[in-house]
């Protein structure tokens, strides 16, 4: 096994957790996905026809205390929530000054929803997508998310510092990206980035179910949706032990890439970007690579997904053996596809896995795919006790 990574000044790690989600904040529902828990419920006001014409109802992962709220509310509902757990076991971070901090917010990519995929010979359309390191403008509405969060929180956060990315499931491996070299350049000291979806918001399953993405009795390998919040706080090592922060995990590499086959091209995925992401990650964070990796994902069931899925383990079993499907979690098992939640949701699982002592490997690479082909991976990993 191989040692834990030593910790310089500019090594970036996690020093703050918060979650919302169908299981509960951070603590308890690591504990209960590790246990095999789900709340998974028929969701009784969107009924579906099954194949015999009998009325169902499609089942999904809720967050009950987000239930009654819709669109932005429903996403602030459940963000305040992340943000509160984190303040809750990070309560100091309220008094800190806030002029070099960053706030990164991961938010559905509502333009992939609001219609269905083009013909596949329709190239995207999304300007964004030849360029996946580039941070886009700051939306109106994620704006507003950063102003009410801030408010709430009582974080005096710079609004020069504030941005939102609308990439869905990918989405955090651009942010942590951007914050990575924000940190080591030391423009910021440390960086708060939240990722929020809701795949069971009213407007997302009537989408589901118009492409036929939602699982129902004649869709076996469709999405069961969830929704979650999750934030993680970053700090340069130096900056963090300063004032005197725990340290859960150091976050060694984040990449982002961009493939051209994907789902709203209706093109089949052969996980080439997905294989680049990955590769780029082990390569640089590790030298050299490491004997075990442990394998965090956002597959969501989907035959599109799976197909992706091994694709990529067949392109990278010759350059890095370490990647073994038996040392994987799928955390949608637990609470279903949580969009653009996803990655920071399985940064939460992999930290308290670390703190717990019940992971698989000192290195866990998580991975994601967006529907508009942004394709992500991100290592952390343990660090030796200073």
């Amino acid at each position: 096994m191989p040692q834990k990574r030593p910790l310089s000044g500019s090594s970036v790690v996690i020093t703050g957790l918060g979650l919302e989600s169908s299981l509960g904040g951070c603590i308890m529902a690591c504990a209960a996905a590790r246990a095999g828990i789900t709340r998974a419920r028929e969701l009784q006001e969107f009924p579906v026809l099954a194949m015999d014409g009998t009325q169902e109802s499609a089942r999904g992962h809720l967050v009950l205390t987000a239930t009654g709220f819709q669109g932005h509310a429903r996403l602030l509902s459940l963000g305040w929530a992340a943000l509160e757990d984190l303040l809750h076991q990070e309560p100091e971070l309220r008094g800190l000054p806030h002029g070099r901090t960053g706030l990164i917010l991961c938010l559905p990519d509502l333009e992939s929803r609001r219609s269905r995929p083009p013909p596949p010979t329709t190239p995207p359309q999304n300007p964004e997508v030849s360029h996946p390191h580039r941070i886009p403008p700051s939306s109106p509405e994620g704006r507003e998310l950063c102003a009410q969060l801030t408010r709430l929180g009582k974080l005096s956060i710079p609004e020069a510092n504030w941005s939102d990315i609308r990439w869905g499931h990918a989405g955090p491996a651009l942010a942590i990206h951007k914050a990575l070299q924000s940190l080591r350049t030391r423009d910021w000291n440390r960086c708060l980035i939240g990722g929020f979806d809701s795949l069971v918001d009213p407007n997302a399953l009537e989408w589901l179910h118009d492409v036929r993405r939602l699982r129902v009795p004649d869709k076996p390998d469709g999405i069961i949706p969830g929704e979650a919040a999750s934030f993680i706080l970053l700090e340069r090592f130096d900056a963090a032990r300063e004032r005197g922060a725990n340290t859960h995990a150091v976050v060694t590499e984040a990449a982002a890439t961009h493939e051209s086959h994907h789902y709203m091209a209706r093109q089949t995925s052969t996980a080439l970007a997905l294989a680049e992401a990955i590769s780029r990650v082990l390569s640089t964070s590790h030298d050299p690579a490491p004997d075990q990796v442990w394998l965090i994902g956002d597959h969501n069931g989907e035959t599109y997904r799976a197909h992706e899925w091994g694709c990529m383990l067949v392109r990278l079993a010759a350059q890095f053996p370490s990647l073994r499907v038996n040392d994987t979690w799928f955390p949608a098992s637990s609470f279903g596809d949580t969009g653009a939640a996803s990655m920071t949701l399985g940064i939460c699982m992999a930290v308290r896995a670390f703190r717990r002592g019940y992971h698989r490997a000192p290195t866990a690479l998580i991975t994601a795919s967006s529907d508009a082909g942004l394709r992500g991976a991100l290592c952390i990993g343990q660090h030796e006790t200073i």
